[in-house]
C-alpha cells in the first residue's frame, strides 16, 4: 500500500522499506493543528488518507488565516530544510500552518530519516 502513495512512489524499494521501518504513524481528528506558522521545522508528513489545509496569515490579511493549498492522499507537506554544514545554521521556521480538514492518517518523518532517504 505504501508504494501507492504519490510521494512515496518517488523512492526506490529500499527507501520505501526504510520509511516503513522508521516513520511514525498518526491518526488525527478533523480540525487538528499539525503545526503552526513560524514553528521550527522538525518533521515532514505524508498523508496516507485524509486532507490537510495549508494556511498562511499575514498583516495584509489582517492576520486571518488564508488557505493556500489543500493536500490529499499520498501528498507530502512540511518539507524539511537542512544542510550538511558544521551545524551553525539557524533552524528554519514554517512558512505556513497545517491543519486537518477531516480525519487524517499521516506518516511522520524526522530529519534523520529524511537525511537517510536523500543521501
Amino acid at each position: 500500500m505504501l508504494s501507492q502513495l504519490k510521494y512515496v512512489s518517488l523512492f526506490q524499494p529500499n527507501q520505501r522499506l526504510l520509511i516503513c521501518q522508521e516513520a511514525s504513524y498518526l491518526c488525527l481528528p478533523a480540525r487538528q493543528m499539525i503545526f503552526k506558522q513560524d514553528d521550527l521545522e522538525d518533521f515532514m508528513y505524508i498523508i496516507v488518507k485524509g486532507r490537510v489545509a495549508c494556511e498562511m496569515s499575514s498583516i495584509e490579511s489582517g492576520n486571518l488565516p488564508i488557505v493556500i493549498q489543500v493536500l490529499g492522499d499520498g501528498e507530502a507537506f512540511g518539507q524539511l530544510t537542512y544542510t550538511l554544514g558544521g551545524g551553525d545554521e539557524k533552524p528554519k521556521k514554517r512558512e505556513y500552518a497545517a491543519v486537518t480538514t477531516e480525519e487524517t492518517d499521516v506518516l511522520v518523518l524526522n530529519k534523520l530519516l529524511m537525511h537517510k532517504l536523500q543521501f
